[in-house]
This record gives C-alpha cells, sequence and structure tokens, in this order.
C-alpha cells in the first residue's frame, strides 16, 4: 500500500500493488480495481445484515434515551430489534468483526434463525416518464 493517498469526491484513495493469477488475461494495463482484502475471519458465528443495527423504532427520542441508559449500553455495544406481540423488543449484543452487509455479533440471547427488523428501504422518488426517442 502506498503511503500517500488522494482524495476524490471526499474519498480517500490509496494506490496499492496487489499480485493476482491472471492466466485468463482478463485483466489489462492500467485497469483499476475494488479490491477486498480480508484481515480476519471467524467461521460458525452468528451474524446479521448491517441494516439490523441501524433500525430504530418510531418512538418518541426520550423513550429510546430511556431504553439506552436502562439496557446499560457500553462502546462495543449495539441493539437489534426483534418482534414479540407485534410490538419491537430490544437485544443488547456485542459487535465482533463488520464486513460490507453483515456483522458478528455476541449475545446469549440470540440464535440462528432468529428474526430481526431491518429499516424500510427507502423508496426512489417517481421520475416523469420522457417520451420521444431513446437512443440507449
Amino acid at each position: 500500500v502506498r503511503l500517500s493517498p488522494r482524495v476524490e469526491s471526499e474519498v480517500v484513495l490509496y494506490n496499492c500493488i496487489i499480485h493476482v493469477d491472471n492466466t485468463g488475461l482478463k485483466l489489462k494495463p492500467g485497469m483499476t480495481a475494488t479490491v477486498t482484502i480480508e484481515a480476519d475471519r471467524r467461521d460458525d458465528v452468528l451474524k446479521v445484515p448491517n441494516a439490523a443495527l441501524r433500525f430504530v423504532p418510531k418512538w418518541p427520542s426520550s423513550r429510546l434515551k430511556a431504553l439506552r441508559n436502562e439496557l446499560g449500553l457500553q462502546a462495543d455495544d449495539a441493539l437489534i430489534w426483534t418482534l414479540a406481540d407485534d410490538t419491537p423488543q430490544p437485544i443488547k449484543v456485542r459487535v465482533g468483526l463488520v464486513s460490507d452487509n453483515e456483522t458478528e455479533l455476541h449475545a446469549p440471547e440470540i440464535g440462528e434463525g432468529m428474526r430481526v427488523l431491518l429499516p424500510a428501504k427507502a423508496r426512489a422518488p417517481k421520475r416523469k416518464r420522457t417520451t420521444g426517442l431513446r437512443l440507449f
């Protein structure tokens, strides 16, 4: 990894040299690539989609603050939410490894196959369809 980063569109980029098998000649000189480097790996762990850690029920902020104080959340703790009697129920979890899409969790109250709440997907605004010829 080169020690001189450059910033483009508020993203810090580092040039690096990666050795890969290119026997199929799919890579060409000067091509850019996005590379994921596996720095650690754990098997047989419980994990959830990262979005599960962003879910927050539509409760008043005072109620959520009181809940966090009651549960005594620490720096490495997070909340995931499940449904019980159609009411969101928090579960305090300790966060482990985090990847692009999933996060490892530890807590005695969680188990494989447990359903967790995810935030609603933001809907893209409807665009007015243009009329006329389209080239592509």
